[in-house]
């Protein structure tokens, strides 16, 4: 079993945007898939929440959830996950974040690509409370800290 996994919600019955939009970007993962040898399994997943975010996915066993994957994005993402690097364009947070740390995890990333990787990224759980910070390489720039949870 490859140690890289990729599930894609294909549930039409569900919801109908995860059968229409999930259902051609896992084929596409297939076929890429098919290509790397068992370095990433990819799967059909019946669920994995977020209709809205349609495709969705999950890629394992990093626990990265993605949204509004089109078949466009499939070789980007493959490889990103591969890499073991977040793919930011259609990225959502991971999964053992609630859906608002999730959110600001997300924008981080999103930073952190605009600096072009002269950035890091660091998550923080204090008294329940989720502390997601940009910390950037250059002095010329900000940081960010985002707080999910009471004060």
């Amino acid at each position: 079993m490859p140690d890289k996994q990729i599930l894609i919600c294909t549930h039409g019955s569900r919801d109908q945007c995860c059968g229409k939009a999930g259902y051609p970007v896992y084929q596409a993962l297939l076929q890429i898939a098919s290509r790397h040898r068992r370095e990433v399994k990819v799967w059909r997943a019946s669920h994995l929440g977020g209709h809205r975010f349609a495709a969705t996915l999950l890629s394992l066993p990093d626990g990265r959830y993605y949204g509004r994957v089109g078949t466009s994005d499939t070789e980007s993402l493959f490889e990103n996950v591969l890499s073991d690097r977040v793919y930011v364009k259609c990225y959502r947070g991971l999964g053992t974040l609630n859906e608002s740390a999730q959110a600001a995890e997300a924008f981080g990333w999103e930073m952190y690509e605009s600096a072009h990787g002269q950035a890091r990224i660091q998550i923080e759980e204090i008294n329940h409370m989720t502390l997601v910070r940009v910390l950037y390489n250059s002095e010329k720039r900000s940081s960010y800290w985002v707080r999910i949870g009471a004060a």
